[in-house]
C-alpha cells in the first residue's frame, strides 16, 4: 500500500459526440487543474458515457468546494455533450503491484461501488479482501479507492483501476473466485466504464 498523487480528484463522465473533445469543453475542464482524458473501448457501454475526465485538484477544501452545477452547465454549452455526471473524490486507500505505467496500452476501469452500512466502518481494511487475488492475476498493474465526497452520491466509493490489457482483466473478473471475494463490495453484476488514456500532457 502507497499514498497516491494526487490525494484530491474531480471524475468527469459524459457522453460527447466529438472526437477528440472539442476544445471549449477541454478548456472548462482544464481551468479547474491538470486534466488527463479517457475514451471507452466498449462500443455502446450501458452507462451512456464515451469519456472520463480526471481533474487533480490542489486540496480538499478545494474540491468541496467546486460547483458542480455550474461546471455542468459550462460543459453542456458546448452543445456536444450530455450525460454528465461528477464525482469529487477523495483518496482513500491503494494498492499497487506495478507502478510503470504506458499510457498508450494500459486499459483504465472506473467503477462506483458501495458497501453495506453495517460494514462501511470496516472500510479500507475489508477492501482488501479482494487485493491478493486481484494482484495476484496477470496484467493487474495498480488500483485506487476514493470516497466521493459529495452529498448523498450515487456511489459513495470509486476504484479506478489499472491493467496492462483488457483480456487480463476479462479472465481475472470472470471467475468464481473473483466473484466470491467482491461480493462484500457490491461489484457483481456491474460493469465498469472501461477506457484507454487519450491525451497525457494537458494542463
Amino acid at each position: 500500500m502507497s499514498v497516491s498523487t494526487p490525494q484530491t480528484l474531480l471524475l468527469v463522465l459524459f457522453k460527447s459526440t466529438e472526437t477528440p473533445i472539442n476544445p471549449i469543453v477541454q478548456f472548462v475542464l482544464s481551468s479547474l487543474g491538470k486534466i488527463n482524458i479517457y475514451e471507452s473501448i466498449v462500443p455502446n457501454n450501458n452507462q451512456g458515457w464515451t469519456h472520463a475526465c480526471i481533474c487533480s485538484i490542489d486540496d480538499e477544501q478545494t474540491l468541496r468546494n467546486i460547483d458542480s452545477s455550474s461546471i455542468i452547465e459550462n460543459i453542456k454549452k458546448d452543445g456536444h455533450v450530455e450525460n454528465v455526471r461528477l464525482a469529487p473524490l477523495l483518496f482513500s486507500i491503494e494498492c499497487v503491484k506495478d507502478r510503470s505505467s504506458d499510457p498508450n496500452n494500459d486499459i483504465m476501469f472506473i467503477i462506483g461501488f458501495s458497501l453495506p452500512k453495517e460494514r462501511k466502518e470496516d472500510f479500507p481494511q475489508d477492501w482488501f479482501k479482494a487485493t491478493p487475488y486481484m494482484s495476484g492475476c496477470e496484467g493487474y498493474k495498480r488500483a485506487t479507492v476514493y470516497e466521493v465526497v459529495a452529498e448523498n452520491p450515487v456511489f459513495p466509493f470509486f476504484n479506478i483501476a489499472t491493467w496492462a490489457n483488457f483480456d487480463s482483466w476479462k479472465q481475472a473478473i470472470g471467475t468464481e473466485e473473483s466473484k466470491r471475494v467482491h461480493a462484500h463490495q457490491d461489484y457483481v453484476g456491474r460493469t465498469p466504464f472501461i477506457c484507454k488514456q487519450v491525451n497525457f500532457t494537458s494542463t
